[in-house]
């Protein structure tokens, strides 16, 4: 008889054990993807032409800011690390225009030519860093012999 008991509990305890573990797992699954739906349909802006192109000029305008940055330093690599750095703070917007800009179909043009001109300025700075960086050293240590400098 007591074995009979303890098989009935040992069952009773094993089906709600599952039952909890089908709760919480099912829990989980609902929340992160009632999350995931409403991050994903959920637009916290109105699309305005002028916000697309407002952002566009900042994106602009911190390129040439960032390749200035990056042009008045000696050493390539750090040109390039800082050419990075300053354009941080605005290319986080960049992820947004696609939604901003998606009924101006310039705007959609322009942004890739916009993004075509960084990666072609950045490309600059790593190619100065790697090919001429070498050469600039070499006239450095030339021009110190020479007794002049910058």
């Amino acid at each position: 008889m007591d074995s009979e008991r303890l098989r009935g509990a040992q069952s009773t305890g094993q089906r709600f054990g599952i039952g909890l573990f089908a709760v919480v797992v099912t829990s989980f699954v609902v929340v992160c993807s009632a999350q995931i739906l409403y991050q994903g349909f959920h637009s916290r802006t109105v699309a305005v032409a002028g916000e697309c192109r407002a952002v566009m000029a900042k994106l602009v305008y911190s390129v040439r800011v960032a390749r200035g940055n990056a042009g008045n330093v000696a050493d390539e690599r750090i040109a390039l690390h800082r050419f990075r750095d300053t354009l941080g703070p605005q290319w986080q917007a960049r992820p947004q225009l696609d939604r901003l800009c998606r009924s101006d179909p310039w705007a959609r043009e322009a942004i890739s030519a916009i993004d075509e001109w960084r990666w072609a300025e950045e490309t600059a700075i790593r190619y100065e860093s790697v090919d001429l960086a070498p050469s600039r050293r070499r006239v450095q240590v030339i021009e110190a012999r020479l007794g002049s400098s910058r």
